[in-house]
């Protein structure tokens, strides 16, 4: 298989970093070749019960490699009143999840307000291609436990948050 450009561009670049003192040059150069996007949500449910609150095009083919869920409240799990972080990429009618995050374990999936709380990515689902959307939203469980005060009702007052790191390859 050839390589693309970018293939080509991090190898050369890890060629020009192993002759200098640089201990881990292939690390170094993925960490360049990364980028970090969010998507602010809200607790307000589009028809179809789930809040799809953003998505952002993806101009060229990468993978998600890191995925996290925020609020700017802190949000107490339910085992069956919970809401669902999701990371997703395809048509909105026929989504392919990369990264969720479920409120729905006592304890273990509480979340301190600002503190940023690792979604489960889905391995098989991590690339994607050059014009792919990536969206989030959230899902509600029964009503849902809310994510965000009251008074967020737009994305412009949003108060809980998708972030992903995305390599591009």
């Amino acid at each position: 298989m050839a390589q693309t450009d970018r293939e080509k561009l991090k190898s050369s670049q890890i060629g020009a970093l192993v002759s200098s003192e640089v201990s881990d040059p292939e690390t170094v150069i993925k960490a360049a070749h990364r980028q970090v996007f969010y998507v602010a949500l809200t607790d307000e449910a589009d028809a179809d019960g789930t809040a799809t609150n953003g998505g952002i095009y993806m101009p060229i083919a990468g993978k998600v490699v890191a995925s996290y869920a925020t609020t700017e409240v802190a949000v107490t799990a339910h085992a069956s009143n919970y809401k669902t972080f999701v990371l997703e990429k395809g048509t909105i009618a026929s989504p392919t999840t990369i990264a969720s995050f479920a409120t729905d374990t006592v304890t273990t999936d509480d979340m301190v307000a600002g503190v940023p709380k690792e979604m489960t990515l889905v391995a098989a689902a991590q690339t994607f291609a050059a014009g792919t959307m990536l969206r989030a939203k959230l899902t509600a469980a029964a009503s849902g436990v809310a994510v965000c005060t009251a008074t967020a009702t737009t994305v412009h007052d949003a108060k809980a948050y998708v972030t992903f790191v995305v390599e591009w390859v």
